[in-house]
């Protein structure tokens, strides 16, 4: 009776547990990020946001521009070294990894930025 009793309460104990996750990850999509390589053709300050210029389809050589704010909390590699978005300038090379969310009226957020030697 006592392990009637035990394996019941176990059994009850994980419904309650697992219920909250399942219903958690039903309505929630992941953001996924995107990577654009390409060379940076415009750093605003002000803004906290680069517009980097990159090949869009390679086959016509055609190019494209994005704009993306740069939050604070986003790491900024030169090499090993993380740096700051100031230390940033037209032309460099950069790997740009960043969020863009069709429901979010806001920017395009970078995640990571590592320039290119």
């Amino acid at each position: 009776m006592v392990r009637i009793r035990a394996i019941s309460f176990f059994l009850a104990l994980g419904m309650f547990m697992g219920a909250p996750s399942s219903y958690c990850e039903e309505g929630v999509e992941k953001k996924q990020s995107k990577t654009i390589q390409g060379a940076i053709s415009d750093v605003n300050w002000v803004k906290s946001t680069i517009t980097v210029r990159w090949m869009e389809h390679a086959r016509t050589m055609r190019y494209d521009e994005i704009t993306i704010f740069v939050p604070q909390k986003t790491k900024i590699f030169r090499g090993t070294d993380i740096v700051m978005l100031s230390t940033l300038n037209i032309f460099d090379r950069v790997t740009v990894s960043y969020y863009d969310d069709p429901e979010d009226m806001g920017p395009i957020k970078a995640v990571s930025i590592r320039v290119m030697k």
